[in-house]
């Protein structure tokens, strides 16, 4: 948002952003040379790509995206993970933010979604993904191999020229 927020907007935004997102998010209001940034942390639900069982969460559930799970999604064997946006829950809280202020929206894709892997299993798991930064490099397909306890952090840049503008981010689980 550019400029001082006199009329409590961003706090406004947050009370209606809660409502479609997990009870226990967190939101950041920081501070730019010019703008402030609205920042939300939240858990996102991991949900069996099952039309079925995707209706039923939605249902009962008011989310803006979910986290889709394809097992055994390749030839090989691969699971897939993917980010999916919920239209009408975004179209939603986007009527409600332009309420507010026409220049607050939920932008879709994100300019930046970040994807944070930790690995829990006993064994070494590879997971990768396409059109990816990692450690501040873009890369065009990483591939990183997790032991117990490691981590690696995807970053998927958004916008309309952006591949993810046409597909949902995803990751991809190896298993050998």
């Amino acid at each position: 948002m550019i400029g001082e927020d006199e009329d409590n907007s961003l706090e406004k935004s947050k009370n209606i952003a809660i409502k479609f997102l997990h009870p226990d998010s967190k939101f950041y209001i920081t501070k730019g040379q010019y703008t402030k940034d609205f920042v939300v942390e939240t858990f996102i639900p991991m949900l069996i790509a099952d039309d079925n069982k995707i209706n039923d969460y939605f249902k009962n559930n008011i989310r803006l995206f979910a986290l889709y799970y394809y097992p055994k999604f390749t030839n090989a064997g691969s699971d897939k993970v993917e980010l999916v946006f919920q239209k009408p829950a975004a179209d939603g809280l986007n009527r409600k933010l332009l309420r507010i202020n026409p220049l607050l929206q939920l932008k879709s894709p994100p300019s930046e979604m970040k994807f944070r892997i930790i690995s829990d299993s006993k064994k070494e798991k590879k997971i990768g993904a396409y059109s990816v930064w990692v450690s501040k490099k873009p890369f065009l397909s990483k591939l990183a191999n997790l032991k117990r306890r490691e981590e690696v952090e995807f970053v998927f840049k958004g916008g309309a020229d952006s591949i993810y503008s046409n597909i949902p981010a995803h990751v991809y689980i190896i298993n050998k």
